[in-house]
């Protein structure tokens, strides 16, 4: 008997007895027994199908939670993925399905959390030292995640006493935290023009960076992720005994990072945040050494950089791991780093990876390609600048990404023809006999990427057909140089086909997952954005596998 829970498959074998009619008939007799809830359900086979349920998997019998099989039955159970068993119990008499997820991991827990759409996180409130010419001024300080109007560590901060003739004049200054044993850079950004004795407005700034406690003996570095994609991941397993598809491994240098969702499937923030475009902590993250010995912050440092912009490219728009916590070998928090760097607000943008099938493979094999190129000496640079290239190409802003896109191939056409395989020489590359569409075949081609416009890309097509140009990489070139080298004759053509332009910009975006993905010597399912409604799930194998 088999059961499907979120892409694994649990299967039970029932010793001593025949899986028959009989026995469906007395599962679902018990059905009718067992409370129903809207989420945790198990599938069984055998038993009737709903409608719109694949063949095969069928009869809604009751939630995880709650469902029992009891008898006088020897039971055999465990998970397997694509007929690889993954764990295997045995029980006799009653059964309790909860107890099949035990030997699932337990889900990440984060330190902050986002209730509520760009709701404002505060991180620490207490006495506070404020720097004050040559002098420190004694208060109390809050210090607060900031979302709006852009992501920033803002601190408020008033004064012990009341003085009349206190004034802070707005610039740089330096804020000391007896609590946290911590001081920091600050900029002071607006304060009252004088503290009067009834004056309720504080002096207001940010902070760049603050640090406290030890980060130089971490068993762990948990980190919090914010606006990422709610991808299909490996099963774990929640405080109440349910289990979930969320989770993503990923491993490179002896480091591994663990991946879950902090925000539970279904949650009425998973749903309004893509309509409303603002911000919130959507996972959490762990990184450890593989053989679990400690390490430093510093000695994370450049694994944690890399991670920003794989979940960058992951997701098409910026985000980076914040508010690290780093850990014991107790799970205590030892020490803290508080530092954000670029983040973008939540929005529709797709990307290679799949939305609509488990991707924790996926996610691994082509995070282990991609940190092999950044911490290479050929590709090292390259990848960091085609990735930023690549986000900023995603925004949707369509002149400016078709400009910026092709800025990204002439980077990773000079780094694989010239510098890795020295196909193209240096004097070659510069000079005048070979144009830019002539390079970015031949490094279209070094890839097996199709040079062929997809058909549904009509309007492309006909631009270039029209004006008589070869294939995809002339195509986009001529667009681009339209824009960029903007004469009347090729701004008409470009009105004349409205569509070419946003084309080129969809052809152009394809053409860049699939080169950062040979990048990274990637050969499984991905996104193909050029196939006709795609939307995340039009997924397919790379050309070059």
């Amino acid at each position: 008997m088999d059961v499907r829970v979120n892409g694994l498959r649990i299967w039970l074998q029932f010793e001593g007895c025949d899986f028959k009619a009989e026995t469906q008939r007395t599962l679902r007799k018990r059905r009718e027994n067992l409370s129903f809830t809207a989420t945790q359900r198990l599938w069984l086979a055998g038993a009737s199908r709903p409608k719109g349920r694949e063949r095969g998997v069928g009869g809604r019998i009751g939630p995880v939670s709650q469902m029992g099989l009891r008898g006088r039955l020897q039971v055999r159970w465990g998970f397997r993925d694509r007929n690889q068993v993954l764990s295997e119990q045995s029980t006799a008499g009653p059964l309790i399905m909860k107890d099949m997820f035990e030997d699932l991991p337990l889900r990440l827990s984060p330190v902050y959390e986002t209730r509520t759409i760009s709701a404002p996180i505060v991180l620490h409130e207490g006495p506070c030292a404020l720097g004050h010419s040559t002098s420190s001024l004694a208060g109390n300080a809050s210090v607060s995640l900031e979302w709006l109007p852009y992501p920033r560590l803002a601190f408020r901060w008033f004064p012990s006493t009341q003085d009349h003739s206190l004034r802070i004049a707005p610039g740089p200054t330096g804020v000391e935290f007896p609590r946290l044993g911590a001081r920091a850079e600050a900029t002071v950004t607006s304060t009252p023009m004088l503290f009067w004795a009834h004056e309720t407005r504080p002096a207001e700034g940010r902070i760049d960076q603050l640090v406290f406690g030890r980060l130089d003996q971490c068993t762990r570095i948990r980190f919090h992720l914010p606006n990422f994609s709610f991808f299909l991941g490996e099963l774990v397993r929640n405080a109440l005994g349910g289990a979930s598809s969320e989770r993503a491994v990923l491993e490179y240098g002896g480091f591994r990072t663990i991946l879950d969702r902090c925000i539970l499937r279904g949650d009425e923030l998973e749903n309004a945040l893509p309509s409303d475009g603002g911000y919130a902590i959507t996972h959490v993250g762990t990184v450890e050494r593989v053989d679990g010995s400690t390490f430093s912050y510093d000695d994370a440092e450049a694994m944690l950089d890399c991670l920003g912009y794989f979940f960058s490219f992951c997701r098409a728009a910026w985000t980076v791991p914040i508010l690290l916590c780093a850990e014991d070998a107790t799970g205590r928090a030892a020490g803290q780093r508080w530092e954000l760097k670029r983040i973008d607000r939540y929005k529709r943008a797709m990307s290679w990876l799949p939305v609509s099938e488990p991707v924790s493979d996926h996610m691994l094999r082509v995070f282990a390609g991609y940190a092999a190129a950044w911490f290479s000496p050929t590709w090292g640079g390259a990848i960091r600048t085609a990735t930023e290239l690549y986000v900023e190409a995603s925004t949707g802003d369509l002149e400016k990404s078709v400009i910026i896109a092709q800025v990204a191939f002439e980077l990773l056409a000079w780094t694989r023809l010239v510098q890795e395989t020295a196909v193209i020489s240096p004097k070659a590359w510069n000079g005048k006999s070979m144009p830019f569409s002539g390079k970015l075949r031949r490094l279209l081609q070094s890839c097996s990427i199709p040079l062929s416009i997809p058909p549904t890309l009509n309007d492309l097509q006909a631009y270039c057909t029209l004006h008589k140009l070869a294939d995809g990489a002339e195509g986009i070139t001529n667009v681009r140089n339209a824009l960029v080298h903007p004469s009347p004759t090729k701004r008409k053509r470009l009105h004349d086909s409205p569509g070419a332009a946003i084309q080129a910009w969809v052809l152009s975006l394809w053409y860049l997952d699939l080169l950062l993905l040979n990048v990274c010597a990637y050969k499984g399912r991905y996104s193909n954005r050029t196939i006709a409604g795609w939307r995340g799930n039009e997924i397919v194998t790379v050309p070059w596998s």
